[in-house]
């Protein structure tokens, strides 16, 4: 009896630990192994404001209309849009980017290659509050579908901020 109690134990916490999925339009799916919780319109604003003591709350963020999560004091925008795109067109952004934020000591940006997608990832200060953003941008092969990300953060969860990233992007799966 104990081994049967220990056996149904064992494949409930093996089926708990495998990774959520998350569909964004039906067109990416996301399996991060980081658990992200999602959080409602009044979750938004107060998450905002207590963790990054933030009253200028993004419009679209907080009307819901994109899917915000939170991992421990981390929060996460991600979207999904259907688009027709140039081939070089995330070369060209992060060189728009990187001209615009020239002067932002701040900033910086990369591009990588993850499971043989493209990705741009930038960072920066966000405005004038003491929080960090790490905002990253993936692109179909067809150039048919893009993939924005946007994670906040305080600059003393960095490490753990980079993780998720890391994690996000390694698990983005198109759909086409």
């Amino acid at each position: 009896m104990k081994k049967l109690l220990l056996l149904i134990t064992c494949i409930l916490t093996g089926m708990a630990s495998f990774g959520q999925q998350i569909d964004l339009n039906k067109q990416v799916l996301i399996t991060p192994s980081s658990k992200l919780v999602r959080l409602s319109k009044d979750e938004i604003v107060a998450f905002e404001s207590e963790k990054f003591h933030d009253n200028k709350h993004d419009r679209m963020k907080s009307s819901g209309a994109i899917p915000t999560f939170k991992v421990d004091d981390i929060l996460i925008t991600l979207n999904s849009e259907k688009t027709t795109l140039e081939p070089n067109h995330l070369i060209n952004l992060k060189k728009g980017f990187d001209a615009m934020s020239a002067k932002n000591i701040s900033y910086s940006s990369y591009m990588e290659t993850v499971n043989n997608q493209q990705v741009l990832v930038m960072s920066a200060f966000s405005g004038n509050t003491n929080t960090k953003h790490y905002q990253f941008v993936c692109i179909n092969k067809a150039n048919t579908t893009a993939f924005v990300g946007f994670i906040e953060f305080k600059p003393s969860d960095e490490a753990e901020a980079k993780h998720v990233l890391d994690d996000l992007i390694k698990h983005i799966t198109f759909k086409d």
